[in-house]
């Protein structure tokens, strides 16, 4: 039988040749040589033939690829091209094959109405009408400059850990500006952060195949089964999941980039505790992206192997200049290390820290361990990679915080950088400008949710940030951020001048402060309905404004559009259209201002008592829409 003929069976076969094509021999179907439909097992398909371009397709049916059983395959294919076929519609065309005979078993066409109704339910989750992209485009060989053009799309989480509900992070895509790649992870402590890390580590291990499954810990105990999903733009999905539920056995959907065409991508994942025994062998594991390999993303576990990643570096002179050089970036100064042996066998890691000599990696800080992990995943990913950081500032003084975030902004402007943290210092408003996230896990109801802020509401934040606003540079610095931090109940506030005062006039009413106040304020009136809209889409559900009754316009307008954010968001005025008194103030041609009459009294301690009943009442209202008395109990 000639090489490119297809089985005639009357059903749908595979063409006998190592990289097959799918063809179509049935009812009106008719087979051609010059019509062959390429199909991706998870779903995503497209149709060439005739005088037709190539289209896209993320991976090609070859006996060699085919999964380890029967597998239902639904594939789209738009005939209305093809003059040598009968048909001129979309339709759904279902098989079923059989790896052992390397045939399609059973076939099925699907048109109109059934056919439209079937692409909804079980294809469109995998976006048929993204850009297409040819594979001849790409060069498959690790490390090629193509992979530029991939990025991961999305994680979704569903019965692991806290997740019992389905959860989505969408990752921010990097297109060459500092900080454009940088997904940034927020939220309390067991709000669930790290199990989004942990999540990207089970993809990173089905990548070589390791075998995964998720005890009974890990499972969520409501829905006893765990449903992992990767979105890849080139790609389509990658998924990890239990076989059924009430067992840890898991399966992984994987795509087969060998017989794609297309570049291999990978997943790079340190976890939060990195550290490694002092005096270690040569069993650790040499390759990068090392963590893979692991039996699983167990907390509170020492990383020996680590170890083997560390001698592989330290052998190669090339990449150990390359490690120092970023690693002398974020400690300040050079700090030169190597390994060496203390009998046959028997290693430690020799760092030099001063001119006095060396000494190993037990003598060293846990921030600085920590931070050779970190370096590494960032020195053996490339572009069109994704790395995944646990709490990249545990340990670490915050000035190396502050040069991690720097090198961390500078990395991801070619691949994803995801990082779980609860420091401020990792979160820059000119990364946001240029496209990095900002996500919360937080709990709800149904356990650990996941919200995230839109590129629209961050891109009108960020530009109230200093390097836009020059008068009040405070407004959105280490103090603000630090709201995005907080469990819940925040209070905004107009200006300094209202941060400053306001526990003065709740003092002097016999009030408690606001333990969760916005920075310093937030620049004004005009600025407090976007940061409310922030706080809202971040999941915060308790969010006081507290406005001067000045008459403004722009007061009166910021004042609407918050009570717009209902229910999440509460705004009131306080009785006086200031928080202190203020002069009048005089220019050439006469009074500029009146004399303000503001909250407090002349000596700026105490409420007026014309105002002690009207403050104290918006006050209470607000402590009570922020849950403050249930909150400090």
């Amino acid at each position: 039988m000639p090489a490119n003929e297809p089985v005639r069976t009357g059903k749908v076969s595979i063409a006998q040749e190592s990289d097959a094509h799918i063809y179509l021999s049935s009812g009106t179907i008719e087979a051609s040589s010059t019509h062959s439909y390429f199909v991706d097992i998870s779903g995503a398909v497209r149709a060439s033939g005739g005088t037709s371009a190539p289209s896209y397709v993320s991976q090609r049916i070859s006996t060699e690829n085919l999964p380890s059983q029967t597998v239902l395959v639904y594939v789209k294919v738009d005939f209305s091209h093809a003059a040598a076929v009968n048909s001129t519609e979309t339709e759904i065309v279902e098989v079923m094959i059989d790896p052992s005979a390397a045939t399609i078993t059973e076939f099925k066409i699907h048109t109109g109405e059934e056919a439209t109704a079937l692409y909804n339910d079980r294809l469109l989750s995998y976006d048929l009408a993204r850009k297409p992209f040819s594979p001849e485009e790409y060069d498959p060989t690790p490390g090629n400059e193509n992979l530029r053009d991939h990025w991961f799309e999305s994680l979704a989480l569903l019965g692991y850990r806290g997740f019992a509900s389905n959860e989505s992070l969408q990752f921010a895509r990097p297109d060459g500006r500092p900080g454009s790649g940088l997904t940034i992870v927020v939220g309390a402590n067991s709000s669930g952060k790290s199990t989004v890390i942990e999540a990207l580590h089970y993809f990173s291990m089905a990548s070589v195949g390791a075998q995964i499954s998720f005890p009974t810990f890990t499972r969520n105990s409501t829905l006893d089964n765990v449903s992992l999903t990767l979105r890849s733009n080139l790609h389509g999905i990658f998924e990890v999941r239990t076989l059924s539920q009430g067992t840890s056995i898991a399966e992984a959907r994987i795509p087969q980039f060998e017989h794609s065409g297309l570049p291999q991508v990978e997943v790079f994942v340190t976890p939060s505790r990195r550290s490694f025994s002092p005096f270690f062998g040569d069993s650790g594991m040499p390759e990068a992206n090392w963590f893979r390999y692991s039996n699983g993303p167990a907390r509170g576990e020492q990383r020996d192997a680590f170890t083997g990643r560390l001698s592989a570096i330290a052998g190669s002179p090339e990449r150990l200049e390359a490690f120092n050089k970023i690693l002398e970036r974020i400690v300040g100064r050079p700090t030169p290390w190597t390994i060496d042996e203390i009998s046959a066998g028997q290693r430690y890691m020799k760092l030099k820290v001063n001119d006095q000599g060396f000494h190993n990696s037990e003598g060293m800080g846990e921030g600085l361990l920590s931070l050779f992990f970190i370096v590494a995943a960032l020195l053996d990913s490339e572009p069109g990679t994704l790395v995944a950081i646990d709490e990249p500032e545990l340990s670490l003084h915050p000035q190396l915080i502050r040069r991690l975030q720097t090198v961390l902004s500078e990395v991801s402007k070619d691949r994803q950088i995801v990082v779980a943290t609860h420091s401020p210092h990792l979160v820059d408003w000119g990364d946001i400008e240029n496209g990095a996230t900002i996500a919360r896990v937080h709990r709800g109801e149904a356990g650990s949710q996941i919200s995230q802020a839109m590129p629209n509401t961050l891109a009108k934040v960020a530009r109230s940030s200093a390097s836009h606003d020059l008068n009040q540079p405070h407004t959105l610095g280490s103090d603000a951020k630090e709201a995005l931090f907080f469990e819940d109940h925040i209070l905004l506030l107009e200006g300094q001048e209202d941060a400053v005062y306001l526990p003065r006039a709740l003092n002097s009413v016999g009030l408690p402060e606001f333990p969760n106040v916005f920075g310093w304020g937030v620049g004004g009136a005009d600025k407090m309905p976007r940061l409310a809209l922030l706080l809202k889409e971040l999941g915060f559900k308790r969010i006081g404004a507290l406005l001067d009754n000045d008459g403004q316009k722009e007061t009166l307008k910021a004042l609407n559009e918050l009570k717009a954010l209902a229910p999440e968001v509460s705004a009131v005025m306080h009785p006086a259209p200031d928080i202190r008194n203020k002069p009048a103030r005089f220019g050439p041609e006469g009074v500029i201002r009146e004399e303000i009459f503001g909250l407090l009294d002349h000596d700026n301690r105490t409420v007026r008592p014309s105002h002690v009943e009207k403050f104290r009442a918006v006050t209470v209202a607000l402590r009570s829409h922020l849950g403050l008395d249930v909150a400090e109990q």
